[in-house]
């Protein structure tokens, strides 16, 4: 939506397809608790780890810890966060090793006291199997120890996040997907989030190997919408 609004006030009339994210705070765990449900997380790593809340402190005190968009007080995610044109020089495994470490998984900072205490999270386990029942779905967990533990579910939402495979969805035509110039399942950018299909342009997730983890969050809308409208309006005018 962000791109969609440059490019309308560039005098350029973009179409959406799709459905919006409308009120999607609304649809984390507290909202599932609301309508009844009881969830369970399982996670593989020690701890569930909260980003700090927002200091508030002046300018100064922040001098010697800088902020950014991807998490308060760590130098790399600053830099990754503000030079989204730069990461593109980077060599392609060091863009990958960023890409995939480059901020730590963390939870918003408002949602542990919807979280804290409010439903079971068990971490350090890892996951042998998962078998359908009687409308039920029985998990065996190993904890950190390699002790089994069984539990029982109605649904399981698999959050373990999405690999980009440019080539799969078929919401294009398989020529052009087929010759699209891809690098780890993404397609290869320009500075303007153009692809090797002229014309044909690709932000968010599908756009972080080219520019960094900045493209994976909402907070890199804003980047990728100025690049990608000055990159759109410059072919019109030629």
């Amino acid at each position: 939506m962000a791109t969609a609004c440059h490019l309308r006030a560039a005098r350029v009339r973009p179409r959406v397809f799709g459905q919006t994210m409308e009120s999607w705070r609304a649809h984390m765990p507290d909202g599932m608790l609301e309508a009844r449900a009881r969830p369970t997380v399982v996670a593989r790593t020690p701890a569930v780890v909260f980003d700090p809340p927002p200091s508030g402190r002046g300018d100064r005190s922040r001098l010697p810890v800088p902020g950014s968009p991807l998490g308060p007080g760590r130098p790399l995610p600053a830099a990754v966060s503000r030079g989204g044109t730069a990461y593109r020089s980077l060599p392609a495994p060091l863009r990958m090793e960023l890409l995939r470490t480059v901020p730590r998984p963390s939870g918003a900072w408002w949602l542990k006291e919807r979280a804290a205490g409010r439903f079971p999270v068990l971490c350090g386990r890892t996951l042998v199997c998962a078998e359908p029942g009687y409308g039920v779905v029985r998990m065996r967990l190993l904890d950190e120890y390699g002790r089994p533990e069984d539990i029982v579910v109605d649904h399981v939402l698999a959050a373990t996040g999405y690999r980009v495979d440019i080539r799969r969805p078929d919401l294009l035509d398989p020529g052009p997907r087929q010759s699209l110039r891809v690098f780890a399942g993404a397609p290869v950018l320009t500075s303007g989030f153009e692809s090797s299909t002229p014309g044909l342009y690709f932000t968010g997730l599908a756009a972080a190997p080219s520019f960094g983890p900045l493209l994976r969050f909402v907070t890199g809308t804003g980047f990728a919408a100025r690049r990608l409208t000055a990159a759109v309006t410059a072919g019109k005018r030629r």
